[in-house]
């Protein structure tokens, strides 16, 4: 969590400072389109490796015993999907 936070607060700023300079040399209108284009592609991303996310975060929950793991041999309903 402190790394997300610093990440955030830090990155920010410079995004900003970016997107301004390059407000006056495009246009408002388009740094909107920009700025949706670039949460919608993040978005996408973020989905298509949230399987891989998934599968290496559920190993360091059961390991620190947040969840507990499945007994072999029974499929939860969520594999069965």
């Amino acid at each position: 969590m402190g790394y997300l936070a610093t990440t955030f607060t830090g990155i920010a700023p410079v995004g900003s400072m970016f997107l301004g300079s390059l407000e006056k040399q495009t246009g408002l209108p388009a740094i909107i389109l920009i700025s949706g284009v670039s949460c919608a592609l993040g978005g996408i991303i973020f989905e298509y490796y949230r399987p891989l996310v998934r599968k290496h975060a559920r190993q360091v929950y059961i390991r620190k015993g947040i969840i507990q793991e499945i007994a072999t041999g029974i499929d939860t309903a969520e594999e069965q999907i």
